[in-house]
């Protein structure tokens, strides 16, 4: 079975100049890096021949890594997303939150914002199905896409670098950025205890802790030296 996981749907009112790079560039290459790839799964998802082969190795499940060993699905399930809306939510929101994430990190850091925060979510996928209460219907061989996980990682880190900026919410609903931080912690902490998987997951929140941990590790790091 899909895990149904919400996507990130928020949007900064007004993107911050942090860096002389070009915007055009910068998000050109986020959406060639991420949501090409992306958007190829998606296509080959609709191929019922292939979801066999997509599901043993594009997608991440307890069943898998602990029992088949397919240990290099914790990775390659991050660029894999069989449900459209998900993907294209995640994508808007790596347009308008990862842009600035990459001026400001780097490419080099801002693949190890996303990537760890997509295996990071992948490993809490694994491991939560044999932690949760029974009644929320958890299984062993369920499917987890950790996309959303690698995006909440970078938000996160946006969100805590301009808590004071406005974020509009869904297009139209202003919010301060700190507050939506505390939403979309909320909101999946919500999923984590009551199992309704389609307001988060426990992957999703394991992401924004990610992104979390991060922001105020490289923090200290730049500071010390």
């Amino acid at each position: 079975s899909l895990d149904k996981d919400s996507g990130a749907l928020a949007y900064a009112a007004e993107p911050a100049a942090v860096s002389s790079s070009s915007p055009v560039a910068i998000i050109s290459m986020i959406v060639y890096a991420m949501g090409i790839p992306a958007a190829s799964f998606w296509v080959l998802w609709q191929n019922h021949n292939l979801r066999r082969f997509l599901a043993d190795h594009f997608a991440v499940s307890t069943y898998g890594v602990l029992s088949e060993l397919r240990v290099h699905t914790l990775f390659t399930s991050i660029i894999s997303q069989p449900n459209f809306g998900l993907l294209l939510g995640n994508c808007i929101t790596l347009w308008f939150f990862g842009s600035e994430c990459l001026s400001i990190l780097g490419t080099r850091r801002f693949l190890q914002l996303y990537v760890f925060g997509g295996a990071v979510s992948s490993a809490v996928a694994v491991v939560w199905p044999l932690l949760a209460p029974r009644h929320h219907g958890l299984n062993v061989h369920s499917l987890s896409f950790p996309a959303t996980g690698a995006v909440n990682a970078v938000v996160m880190y946006s969100i805590l670098t301009f808590p004071q900026r406005t974020i509009l919410l869904y297009f139209f609903l202003p919010v301060p950025a700190a507050l939506l931080g505390g939403l979309f912690v909320a909101k999946d902490a919500y999923a984590l205890t009551t199992g309704d998987r389609a307001y988060g997951s426990a992957g999703n929140l394991a992401g924004s802790a990610l992104g979390t941990y991060l922001f105020y590790a490289w923090r200290r790091a730049r500071y010390r030296f």
